[in-house]
């Protein structure tokens, strides 16, 4: 009995996972735009068919009879589940990445630890449900609990296919997360930002070296940014800030860079999203960069094909992407999460440079060395 409830187990799960990969194959195309519907989808019609995925396991493996029973107490187990998983999940993730320096570098570790506990609270919230089944049983509540793990594989070969190919495949599946000194050789590319700890602005390489303290601004507001505005003969430096704008240096930098908008309604962090700023001509820049408003869309970069930079997260909206700076034919730095982050998109790599906000990039340093102050 034993071996024929583990074959007929084997061969349910297979079918499920064959199910969902034959189905979201086609969805590889535009997957990058559909974390979003792909979880209203989940939450609508996805705990409807893994209930009578459930209980058809229930029913066929373990021979219970009231079949229209058995699904209803799954179904409301599975919605119970969904509602009171996602709210002790979100209890225990939600101070995760206050508790690491750079949370681009757990991104991958957080996302694997999140199914690991999901299926555990999944096995736990729904056992009580599947134990109603049993309550004539020797052993009620252990041969329950064995059941209820049982079934939560094989639906979770389903929910994980489900997502894999929704998410990974689409957003950063193809991205190797490393250091940028790893995959940037020395540079003279700098990037000027406000830090997240101080709220002055600092000066710092390409590849995450050399840092050194520009202007004390002690600006702590979340949204604000540096941009530039274009003078008689060198580029300005401004910062954007509760609304207001404000010059910080005249002589900045010969070159810097720039985003049109900026020279007539600049706006803050919060909406800087759409079209990048370029540190090089547009003409040079082979790639066409968008940043959705949306965080599970992020960044979508067109070059005859489809690539894709995202970080969903249904805990935390600190991921969405903006400030997107092109800085050379390749490469693109951009805010997520109060990190300066540098993507190669030749070689699908990215790192993080520093913490930081609203950056702005120049090829050489400042036309005006200062360590002075601004306060307004």
């Amino acid at each position: 009995m034993g071996q024929k409830l583990r074959l007929s187990g084997l061969k349910s799960g297979w079918l499920a996972f064959l199910i969902i990969l034959l189905y979201c194959i086609p969805l590889y195309a535009d997957a990058g735009t559909l974390f979003i519907w792909a979880s209203f989808f989940h939450l609508i019609f996805g705990n409807f068919l893994i209930a009578f995925v459930e209980a058809y396991i229930l029913i066929k493996i373990f021979h219970l009879d009231k079949k229209k029973h058995v699904f209803l107490i799954m179904l409301g187990a599975n919605y119970f589940s969904f509602i009171a998983g996602y709210f002790t999940l979100f209890y225990i993730f939600k101070n995760f990445f206050s508790l690491v320096k750079y949370p681009l570098y757990f991104y991958y570790f957080y996302i694997i630890l999140l199914w690991i506990c999901a299926f555990i609270l999944t096995v736990l919230f729904e056992w009580p449900f599947i134990s109603i089944f049993f309550k004539r049983i020797k052993k009620r509540f252990k041969i329950s609990l064995k059941a209820s793990f049982f079934v939560q594989s094989v639906s979770y070969i389903l929910i994980f296919s489900y997502y894999f190919f929704v998410v990974f495949v689409s957003g950063m599946r193809i991205w190797k997360i490393e250091p940028p000194e790893n995959f940037i050789s020395s540079s003279n590319i700098l990037v000027y930002y406000i830090a997240p700890e101080d709220g002055n602005i600092f000066q710092i390489k390409l590849n995450g070296k050399g840092k050194k303290l520009f202007i004390k601004t002690h600006i702590n507001v979340p949204y604000a940014r540096l941009f530039t505005k274009r003078g008689k003969s060198n580029y300005e430096l401004w910062i954007y800030k509760n609304g207001e704008k404000h010059l910080l240096v005249k002589n900045f930098s010969k070159t810097a860079s720039f985003l049109k908008s900026d020279m007539k309604k600049p706006v803050d962090t919060s909406w800087n999203f759409g079209e990048p700023a370029y540190l090089i001509p547009e003409d040079k820049v082979k790639w066409e960069i968008f940043t959705d408003y949306w965080q599970d869309y992020g960044i979508s970069i067109e070059n005859g094909q489809s690539v894709h930079i995202a970080f969903p997260d249904p805990f935390h909206n600190n991921w969405a992407i903006r400030n997107v700076i092109v800085v050379s034919e390749n490469l693109i730095i951009f805010q997520s999460f109060d990190q300066i982050i540098v993507a190669d998109l030749e070689k699908k790599k990215m790192g993080v440079i520093t913490s930081g906000r609203g950056p702005v990039v120049t090829y050489s340093p400042s036309l005006t060395s200062t360590s002075g102050s601004f306060e307004r």
